[in-house]
């Protein structure tokens, strides 16, 4: 069953004053335990949103932390649980879903998520003294760093979470420049193995949201793109959501696999299967495949 903590760091000289005080706390002393109770709350608020997009797939260990304000966040993943390249899987998850919550709760302050990966001995323990192999840490305003020692390529700087997700999936000793990359759906369930066999997407092709599928010859092909989700509503039997994209309104529909958990105004990466024109809608669909 998967661990999960959130780590607060206490002011321990305010409980030592308030227990020695039996007049209770000083003006001043109120006013830091409120500060820090403000804090705590923040935490426990914003912990559960990380964890959910994993949706309880990766046993691993996650820390909220806000010593003085900031929040801060550790990941501790052991290869006894992930691999290698699920561990690129969650740094890709909750890396973009951090910089997303720092983006929709403006009034908080965040400071950097931290990914840390350890190589475990025959009893699932941490080796090299507690030294982790591979170490992750991206910043609130997206910058970024990258370790891994024993690579050709010992560091990287500035790679976004999905850069990072390429680098330990593929072990390419390159990373995708651009959004031009085929992409695939990590850990596919069945539904979507048998869905898309190839598991293999492509970046939206803008003749699509123009063009009809006779006329362009894309019908069957598995796409992703990123955009916003407008409104759902239904189309005969299927729900449907308007997704909205740099280049023009997408229509997606739950045909075989169901929509987890959106909402109107979610900021997201859709992979779907083309369908073609619809003529009800007003513009390009298909079945709902995967997000992020």
């Amino acid at each position: 069953m998967k661990r999960y903590r959130i780590c607060l760091f206490l002011i321990c000289f305010i409980f030592f004053l308030s227990a020695c005080s039996p007049n209770g706390l000083s003006a001043e002393e109120r006013a830091q335990m409120e500060q820090f109770n403000e804090w705590q709350a923040q935490a426990e608020e914003i912990a559960p949103l990380l964890k959910a997009p994993l949706y309880d797939t990766y046993d691993i260990e996650i820390s909220v932390l806000q010593p003085s304000g900031s929040i801060n966040v550790y990941v501790e993943v052991l290869s006894v649980n992930v691999d290698r390249c699920n561990y690129g899987t969650i740094i890709g998850i909750l890396g973009d879903r951090f910089l997303e919550l720092a983006d929709e709760y403006g009034d908080y302050s965040f400071g950097d998520i931290t990914f840390f990966y350890y190589y475990t001995n025959s009893h699932g323990r941490k080796r090299d003294s507690d030294a982790p192999s591979i170490v992750y840490t991206l910043k609130s305003d997206g910058s970024s760093t990258f370790l891994e020692p024993d690579a050709d390529v010992p560091e990287l700087f500035d790679k976004a979470p999905m850069d990072i997700y390429y680098w330990l999936t593929d072990n390419s000793q390159e990373l995708p420049s651009d959004n031009s990359a085929t992409r695939s759906i990590p850990n596919p369930t069945l539904e979507q193995k048998l869905f898309i066999p190839s598991n293999s997407f492509e970046p939206v092709d803008k003749i699509i949201f123009s063009t009809t599928a006779s006329e362009n010859g894309l019908e069957d092909t598995p796409f992703y793109v990123h955009g916003t989700i407008e409104e759902f509503f239904e189309v005969g039997s299927y729900n449907t959501f308007r997704f909205s994209t740099d280049y023009g309104d997408l229509y997606i529909s739950e045909v075989l696999i169901p929509f987890p958990e959106l909402e109107v105004g979610d900021h997201v990466t859709v992979f779907f299967l083309y369908g073609g024109w619809s003529k009800v809608m007003g513009g390009p669909s298909g079945p709902y495949v995967y997000h992020e």
